[in-house]
């Protein structure tokens, strides 16, 4: 009787011994490769390969989803594996968005990101700490600041990758001066999501976020002044900015309301400074004008009061530099339609017509309690009260008298009995103090704590640097995430006291949504 043996296959060497998965191409060197079954890399089966020179070469390409570790060879004899692992590269396959602003957070998809150690955009290293390994196929950092327009690549312990696209890193647009522009168009469908207004050769101008309302096609004209003049003088010879904006929307959105973010460049904050205008950036005021001659011009704006005019003074939730000479963004809410935009110390100067010095909001029991207080009063009608379940949409829901002109101080109130009526985790409360000329005055937002059965606690609430956690189940992801859904901070809660999540350091104030599996609560950036 004879008995034939056929030994195992065995792989002598594995070239290269690292690649790219979905891409590289690999050859294995050994013995018996001859009825090969399938190949596997550390248990990811290739989809194809082929054996030559008599059974003691084979070529396969790596598998999309494969990762570190040991190439096997199958074959009904048995099977045999590389001694060393086949170290699988990080692969860059996506930048989202393909374009963005320095200081501002981009999604880098791909593969194999983990254990990622460094990140380049263009020559420019991205700093420690500011990218965070999301998990395996995601990282979401901010374009660093001196970053240009080029490719970006992760880097492991294993290798590098390439992104084969470019991100497009945006600037401020910095027109000729004394010129009328109008920005390129973009469409508003309702997504609620950002959309930058581009200057024909591509940088930004002002960016548009529609909540939910279709406004169909929005542009905005813009013009500077340039520092060939004198810094501008409003009719309270308050200075403002040598810039100024104009939206035109194809819809009007009355009851409702959108956001803005308007850009200005850091000379013309020096500029606005150095004319009297405060240091503070919480000091800056965005003053929307609405009547005869909407345009570029300011100076041919008609009076506060005028017949068929309305002036508005809103406070950016948002007013900060992003990279020391870089640029300055100022994020604003709007109410019922767009107009005409400046930024300064708004229409009543330094001081308000009413001088607010608190403002607070608190539960007591199913009822939320609004109070506060003003320092004097100058024309001063009355107090709008709105209330929001999402932080977005505010509608009113009350309204107090004011006491006209007074030097001396008010402390009013308001209850809002309907707390638990909203349905949401979180009540946002603000105030819209209204002269008697009709001008608006908008006070910062206030955060209430929804029914009291709610079990994710964050704190505190509003936010800048880093948020505390409870409630959610040892074990569990929590994440912050933005608008749009993106994640832009996680963690795993502890066995013992609460989660400690850090924020990006320039993350955009604003409202976001803290999610454990079965509970999510509202969080307030500013």
């Amino acid at each position: 009787m004879t008995i034939n043996y056929t030994p195992p296959p065995a792989i002598l060497s594995v070239s290269p011994g690292s690649g790219i998965a979905g891409y590289t191409t690999v050859a294995l060197v050994g013995s018996t490769f001859a009825n090969v079954q399938k190949v596997l890399f550390n248990g990811v089966e290739a989809p194809g390969f082929s054996v030559m020179n008599s059974g003691q070469l084979l070529s396969v390409q790596v598998p999309l989803k494969a990762t570190t570790g040991p190439v096997t060879v199958v074959t009904a004899c048995g099977q045999g594996s590389s001694a060393q692992p086949f170290e699988v590269q990080p692969s860059v396959a996506g930048l989202v968005p393909p374009a963005e602003l320095p200081g501002q957070l981009i999604t880098i998809k791909g593969l194999n990101f983990t254990g990622a150690t460094g990140l380049d955009f263009n020559g420019v290293a991205a700093a420690p700490g500011s990218f965070t390994v999301l998990n395996d196929s995601t990282i979401q950092t901010t374009v660093p600041v001196g970053a240009g327009s080029g490719p970006v690549q992760v880097t492991t312990p294993i290798g590098p990758s390439v992104s084969s696209t470019s991100l497009n890193v945006l600037q401020v647009a910095a027109p000729t001066a004394n010129t009328c522009y109008t920005s390129l168009p973009v469409s508003s469908t309702g997504d609620a999501k950002w959309h930058y207004l581009l200057s024909s050769d591509g940088q930004v101008v002002a960016a548009v976020n529609d909540q939910g309302v279709a406004l169909g096609t929005v542009s905005v004209e813009y013009q500077t002044t340039g520092s060939g003049l004198p810094v501008r003088l409003d009719p309270q010879s308050q200075p403002y900015f040598d810039r100024n904006w104009h939206f035109i929307a194809q819809n009007t959105f009355p009851g409702r309301s959108v956001r803005v973010r308007l850009y200005a460049l850091p000379a013309e904050l020096s500029r606005y400074q150095a004319a009297g205008g405060s240091a503070l950036l919480s000091a800056l005021r965005l003053t929307q004008y609405q009547g005869p001659n909407e345009d570029c011009d300011l100076s041919n704006d008609a009076a506060a009061g005028t017949p068929g005019t309305e002036v508005r003074e809103l406070v950016p939730s948002t007013s900060q530099p992003l990279g020391a000479a870089y640029h300055l963004l100022a994020e604003a809410e709007v109410q019922n339609h767009f107009s005409e935009f400046f930024l300064g110390a708004g229409r009543s100067g330094p001081s308000l017509p009413v001088a607010l010095v608190s403002f607070t909001a608190e539960r007591r029991g199913t009822a939320a309690w609004l109070r506060w207080a003003t320092a004097s009063e100058k024309n001063n009608d009355r107090f709008d009260i709105e209330a929001s379940a999402d932080g977005r949409q505010f509608r009113r829901i009350g309204q107090v008298a004011g006491h006209g002109s007074s030097a001396q101080g008010f402390t009013y109130s308001f209850t809002d009995a309907n707390l638990d009526a909203y349905g949401s985790s979180a009540v946002y409360y603000r105030l819209q103090q209204v002269d008697l000329d009709g001008t608006v005055h908008q006070s910062p937002v206030r955060v209430v704590q929804g029914p009291a059965t709610q079990l994710l606690a964050v704190w505190p609430n509003p936010a800048r640097e880093g948020v505390q956690i409870s409630g959610a189940t040892a074990g569990q992801p929590v994440r912050v995430l933005d608008a749009v859904g993106r994640v832009v901070a996680s963690g795993i809660m502890p066995t013992a006291g609460p989660l400690s999540l850090k924020l990006p350091v320039h993350l955009p104030a604003g409202v976001y949504t803290v999610h454990a599996p079965g509970h999510t609560v509202k969080l307030l950036v500013h």
